[in-house]
């Protein structure tokens, strides 16, 4: 049904108490403490809300301390946290904040939980979907379009867009390319190649659509 799950994002910061100590065989090791706290939180889609929807939680930067024999009082975790359902979303927000601070309670340090919203869910119209795959099927033929396409779990700024009027984000392929062959890789990878072959067909595309829509209207 073209949809895309966006990426909230997250920042735990693990706080030790104050210790007097200097040794560091003494004080709470905020570091020890915030991978434990990782550990015992198991931060995955399934472990959070079961197999049967598609969410996941990617930590994908710890920083803490600067120099090898000082021990930092904080230590800071971020990650991105996916789902396609909106419900889902939220519950994950309330799920992981809960297991990250009842976690670092039990270690005896602080968690704090910083949660950015970001982008919605991208959840396609059935009805302007419908349309724009008519359009390509009138133009190209059945084999001109990947009907099942599966959903990405991406950010997209047209997730705004459709939250106000009704819409449809679709992709078109750009194929392997001429350079890499790769394989037909997403953006956001080295290994990328813009294929221009797509180029007349992709305009023309947009051509068909509108004509198709004036027709309509």
């Amino acid at each position: 049904d073209g949809r895309g799950g966006k990426t909230p994002r997250m920042t735990c910061t693990c706080v030790v108490p104050p210790w007097p100590s200097l040794l560091p065989n003494e004080p709470v090791e905020s570091t020890d403490r915030l991978g434990r706290t990782l550990g015992g939180a198991n931060l995955t889609g399934a472990s959070l809300v079961g197999i049967t929807f598609t969410s996941s939680a990617l930590v994908g930067a710890i920083h803490g301390g600067e120099a090898a024999n000082v021990i930092p009082q904080n230590v800071t975790m971020r990650l991105t946290v996916r789902a396609f359902n909106p419900d889902i979303r939220a519950m994950l927000k309330q799920r992981i904040t809960d297991l990250v601070q009842s976690q670092a309670q039990t270690l005896g340090v602080q968690a704090d939980v910083d949660y950015d919203w970001r982008y919605p869910s991208l959840i396609n119209d059935e009805a302007s979907t419908a349309f724009a795959k008519q359009v390509a099927l009138d133009w190209l033929g059945d084999k001109g379009v990947m009907p099942n396409l599966a959903p990405l779990t991406g950010s997209e700024d047209f997730s705004f867009m459709l939250q106000e009027c009704p819409g449809c984000y679709l992709i078109v392929g750009n194929g392997q390319g001429e350079h890499h062959h790769t394989g037909g890789c997403m953006v956001h990878n080295p290994g990328y190649d813009f294929n221009d072959a797509i180029l007349p067909i992709a305009a023309s595309y947009w051509v068909q659509l509108v004509n198709a829509f004036l027709k309509a209207a």
